[in-house]
């Protein structure tokens, strides 16, 4: 069977978490191409996946995620492409129905499918349902690879931003075939670099909401409830997240 999706699974030095996303995926690696782009140091003798990091991964110099990223869409030679960051993990059950339905058995010649995503930190779980105008989750994006012939890769300029910088770009344009799949896909790893609010992501965040038409309110409160975590060694994530599981309830 001809390969029609490819996971690129960029990593760097979290062994153990991309153990995580490893086993979610791996039990339907006959409808992928995968690239692991590697810029880690060390393994643990017992990694569990070793076998895969040969076949499968790519070292490059450490140069930030988005390069790394860029660099499985320069190896991709399938139609589809979708990116997990080490520590995300597939719902296995559905992102599998959702590839052979959506990539593999449908007809209408997809451009992108955007799942849900679980959001999960300690004893906190919420479910993640984005629309056109929402925040699109990339660990939950599947899409034609071509989109980044037409519309360029992903910015180098951003830390955390860049994917849906990328987004923004493409999801007004009327002539592409979108589906929303209500299912969760993936399960993000809340404490990712993209959680961190300092100065810099606070600019880069600023950059995005202004793309998006948004205003800055509920930005600026989520980075001076960071610092004032920070200041009082309180968990930021367990009370940031238990108040958005709240209201979506």
């Amino acid at each position: 069977m001809k390969k029609k999706i490819t996971i690129i699974v960029p990593t760097y030095n979290n062994p153990h978490e991309l153990e995580s996303t490893l086993e979610s995926i791996m039990n339907f690696s006959h409808l992928f191409d995968l690239y692991i782009i590697d810029s880690s140091t060390f393994y643990p003798i017992n990694f569990k996946h070793k076998n895969v990091l040969l076949n499968s991964s790519k070292w490059i110099k450490p140069s930030g995620v988005y390069d790394a990223i860029n660099e499985g869409i320069n190896l991709c030679k399938t139609s589809y492409l979708m990116t997990l960051n080490s520590g995300d993990t597939a719902n296995t059950q559905n992102l599998k129905e959702a590839i052979i339905s959506d990539v593999y058995n449908c007809s209408q010649n997809l451009d992108i499918i955007i799942g849900a995503q679980d959001m999960v930190y300690k004893n906190i779980f919420y479910k993640e349902i984005p629309s056109l105008l929402s925040i699109w989750p990339h660990q939950s994006v599947i899409y034609k690879r071509e989109l980044h012939d037409e519309f360029g890769y992903f910015s180098s300029n951003y830390k955390i931003i860049s994917d849906q910088v990328f987004f923004e770009k493409i999801k007004n344009i009327k002539k592409l075939l979108i589906k929303f799949n209500n299912n969760s896909l993936t399960t993000y790893d809340i404490t990712g670099i993209s959680s961190i609010m300092n100065r810099k992501s606070l600019k880069e965040y600023k950059i995005l909401n202004k793309l998006r038409g948004k205003n800055n309110l509920k930005l600026y409160l989520r980075y001076y409830f960071y610092k004032l975590c920070d200041m009082f060694q309180l968990d930021f994530h367990l009370f940031w997240h238990s108040l958005r599981a709240k209201l979506k309830k």
